[in-house]
Formats: structure tokens, sequence, C-alpha cells
């Protein structure tokens, strides 16, 4: 009689559950682009919510709805919000951090604390939310491009999703400035592991991300975007002796930039030393040399690091044996013939100013301009937005294909 009487609460409890888990008053986000301080706040409505749904729909079930009241707040810890084009955190992303943190203390205070990810809150944590960022099609009717903000909240013990969320920003320019400037445009596995989570749809069980590993980086990313570049070397050494860290190109591009900042021009380059070989190592290298607007001459106020790239690149490639293609881009503004050209003339300008250390760069390479045809991002803004579409690729080929 128990067993009956027992079965009978639980059922009624999951129809309460499901009608109480409908949100209430909560704007849902929509296909339509709306004005960036308008579209943060709604997605951080419409994933709470449902964080919230789904802990009274376990809670109930469980007849633990008491006890998570109880419990006060629960802790969220934020891994901030990346650019998936360049792989980087951006100025944007503190944008929307802020925004984020705003309305949960706002709506959300009793339910949720919230704070950006570190060593030492990510231990203790109840749930972690990632998010990234992309300069993407719209799948309205128009069919423009729009900024579209991804973001999901992980149960950290059940390794579930437990919401999901996203917004389309009608804003033409957000600030994509990086938080840490990278010399290249790296793409690596965790990046790639990274975007994969985030396809993920709510209920589904996703690996654990190494959030301990995530903090280090989020913490030493801003200590230097606060100048703390001590305070960032300190935390990007122990990444670089991390087992995942010291096979990452974004580890010695990082130390990289730290030492520069840091005056330590020596150490500056070995780390873009090791950096070079490992792209090698992946058969894809891509330079962010900036040339002055319609020209080939780069810009005297990088010249310094200019002259490290290029004495560290043109040297591992002379050591290596291997043959490369030199490819040019740019950004998707002026015609097609034009930027045709202009890539070629940028691509022939580095190898001719590679010859000084790799002295057989004539019959060991080839130049070749793409345009604006192989465009990562196209918004032909000629701003930080779409740097990654003025690279240079330097690409490991067969010296048959010379």
């Amino acid at each position: 009689m128990y067993h009956i009487k027992r079965w009978v609460i639980l059922s009624i409890l999951c129809i309460i559950t499901l009608i109480s888990c409908t949100p209430q008053n909560v704007k849902k986000p929509s296909e339509i682009p709306l004005r960036f301080h308008d579209a943060i706040p709604i997605l951080t409505n419409n994933l709470l919510q449902q964080v919230i749904n789904n802990q009274s729909f376990f809670g109930k079930l469980k007849m633990e709805s008491q006890a998570i009241l109880k419990n006060g707040q629960k802790k969220i810890v934020l891994e901030p919000f990346i650019d998936v084009n360049s792989g980087e955190v951006v100025q944007v992303s503190r944008d929307i951090e802020r925004k984020i943190f705003a309305e949960t203390n706002t709506k959300f205070g009793k339910k949720f604390a919230i704070s950006r990810m570190t060593q030492k809150n990510v231990a203790d944590a109840d749930y972690s939310m990632y998010g990234i960022i992309r300069y993407d099609t719209s799948s309205s009717s128009e069919r423009k491009k729009y900024y579209r903000v991804v973001s999901l909240v992980l149960d950290r013990k059940t390794k579930k999703v437990v919401a999901r969320s996203t917004v389309w920003i009608s804003d033409k320019k957000l600030d994509y400035t990086p938080i840490v400037e990278s010399p290249m445009i790296i793409e690596d596995k965790r990046t790639e592991r990274f975007v994969k989570m985030m396809k993920a749809s709510v209920g589904e069980q996703v690996k654990q991300q190494d959030d301990y590993f995530n903090a280090l980086m989020t913490e030493a990313e801003t200590a230097y975007s606060k100048q703390n570049y001590e305070q960032a070397l300190s935390v990007f050494t122990k990444i670089r002796q991390h087992k995942e860290g010291k096979k990452m190109m974004k580890t010695y591009a990082r130390l990289y930039m730290t030492y520069i900042n840091l005056g330590r021009w020596d150490e500056a380059e070995k780390a873009f030393g090791q950096l070079v070989s490992l792209g090698v190592e992946k058969r894809n290298l891509s330079a962010k040399f900036l040339f002055l607007v319609d020209t080939t001459n780069l810009d005297k106020k990088m010249q310094n690091q200019y002259n490290i790239w290029l004495r560290q690149i043109g040297k591992n490639f002379n050591n290596s044996g291997h043959c490369l293609h030199i490819v040019g881009h740019s950004s998707h503004s002026g015609g097609a013939e034009y930027n045709n050209k202009l890539s070629l003339r940028r691509a022939k300008r580095i190898r001719q100013l590679l010859q000084n250390n790799f002295f057989e760069i004539m019959q060991k390479s080839k130049a070749i301009g793409k345009g604006f045809r192989e465009n990562i991002v196209g918004s032909g803004t000629d701003n930080a937005q779409d740097a990654i579409d003025r690279r240079v690729e330097f690409k490991v080929v067969e010296c048959s294909e010379i």
C-alpha cells in the first residue's frame, strides 16, 4: 500500500513539475537580431530559468524541493566567451560577462552566485557556464550576417547540459580587440573540443572540460589584461608545465607577448621559436603581419617584433628541409582583382624578407595571393574583427608542389 501511495505522489509531482517548469515571464531568444544591451540579459534570463526548472524537476522527483531552497545559492563559474574564428577572448567577451553578472545578481541573486572561473572557485562550483561569439549568417529570411552568441550551462556533477540558449545581435560593430594580442592566428585542439561541446543539446552528457586548466588560462589572461605582467608570466609558466599546455601553440604565443611587455626580448624570441616549431609540426602557420593600407610596407611600430618573427620562421624552415607556400590574404574591401594582386605582392614581400635566414627560399617556396577568396570573417571592416582575413599563411608542402 505504501508503494502505491508513493507512486501516486510521485506521479502527481511529475505533473506539477512539468507545469511549473514552463518559464514564467521570461523573454525567449528569437532569430530576430536585437541590440546588444537587450540580447545578453534575455540570454541570461533564459539560461538561468532553464537551470531553475532543471533543479525543480529533479528536486521534486527526489522529494527534495525544500532541501534545494535550504541549500541557498548555487555557484556558477563562467569561463570567458571566445570568438570562434580566432579562438581568442576579445573585449566584447568582457562586455557580455558584465551584462550576465549584472542580470544574474539583480534578478537571480537569491538563487545563484556567479563569478569568473578561477583556481579557487572552480572546485566547489555547482555549474559551469560557457559561451562562443561568431560573426555568422542569420537563418532569418534576410540571410544577412550578424553576431551570434551561444551559451550553455553544465552541471558539474552529472556532466549534463542543463541549459542552452542563443541570441543574435544587431549592433554593427562590437569590440573584437583580443584580451591578449597574439602574433599568430592559432587553431588548437582545445578550441576545437570547446566548439564541439557547444553544439550539445540540453540533457546531453558531454566530456567535461579541464576546468582547472581553463581556470589557469583565465587567471593568466586576466592578469595580462590588467598589465600585471609578472603575475601573468607566473601563471603562463605554470600552464607550460601542464601536460596539455606544453603542447599548445597558444601557451607560447602568450609567453611571447608577456615577455615582450616585460622587455625580455631574448626570452620572447625563444618562446616565438617554440611557437613556430609547433606550427610547423601542425603544418600551418598564420602570422599577423600588418601592412599599411594599400601597400606592401609593414607597420614600423612592429618592426622589432617582425624581425623576431622573420628570423625564427626563416631559421626553422632553413634547418628543416621543408618547402612551403607563402599565402597572402586580404579583407573583403575593394575589388576582387585589386585584392588578388595586393595579397600576392604582400606574400612576395614576406618571401623576400625571409631570405636572410632561409637561404634557399626562392627555390623552396612559392608566393600565392588569395585576395578575399578565403575570408573567414568577411566583414570588410578592416579592424580587429576581420584581422584574421589579413593573414599571411606558411603552409608546409611537398617540394614537388613548388
